[in-house]
């Protein structure tokens, strides 16, 4: 792998892990917002976040 090839590698598994940090934030507002500390969350909400990502990180 050439150092261009190992940047670009590199920087799309930054944004990847931010987008999952993101989407693990948001997850963690939605379990607070519904009244629980823990993992209960409308799947529907989780499948809005992650297609919101998806086009946030197209866009960039």
């Amino acid at each position: 792998m050439t150092e261009a090839q190992t940047e670009k590698y590199l920087t799309i598994q930054q944004a990847q892990l931010a987008m999952m940090m993101g989407i693990y934030h948001n997850l963690q507002i939605l379990c607070k917002q519904n009244g629980s500390e823990s993992a209960t969350f409308n799947w529907r909400d989780v499948h809005s976040l992650l297609e919101t990502g998806k086009h946030e990180l197209e866009e960039t």
